[in-house]
């Protein structure tokens, strides 16, 4: 065989083999493929407990999620208690930072809780509420 042969046949592979290669589609590109969204998760929605008030006064969560009250004042007679006796923190707010939690389950789904400061609730209208799923009612009023 001669050089150029030699080149020629060189020359055919390397068409054959660039041709062979790509995407696999029209276009030559591929895109990497997808992954499904990851399913969303809990949440924690905090609140504070500040003297007198609680911050925000309302929220609405998603069945699974997490209510966290944090302390954040100086008065340590606070408590986050329910309405119906769901939950009760008892006077656990004694320094900056003291937290408290409550988690909803699929069964608050449409359920609205009501909650106070035991201590606060009639001097100081301390009171809140927590809307589970889309559905729940609204809270009574001065809730």
């Amino acid at each position: 065989m001669t050089k150029n042969s030699l080149r020629a046949i060189a020359g055919i592979l390397l068409i054959l083999g660039v041709s062979s290669c790509g995407g696999g589609g029209s276009g030559g590109s591929s895109s990497p493929p997808t992954e499904p969204p990851s399913p969303v998760g809990p949440n924690t929605v905090v609140v504070g407990v500040e003297d007198f008030e609680f911050d925000p006064k309302s929220v609405t969560i998603n069945p699974g999620d997490t209510v966290r009250w944090v302390f954040d004042g100086q008065d340590k007679t606070h408590t986050s208690t329910a309405k119906n006796m769901t939950w009760d923190s008892q006077f656990v707010f004694q320094q900056v930072g003291d937290v408290f939690e409550w988690t909803s389950t699929a069964s608050d789904d449409g359920k609205t809780f009501e909650y106070k400061c035991v201590t606060h609730e009639n001097s100081h209208e301390m009171k809140g509420s927590i809307r589970v799923g889309a559905t729940a009612p609204d809270p009574s009023p001065g809730y």
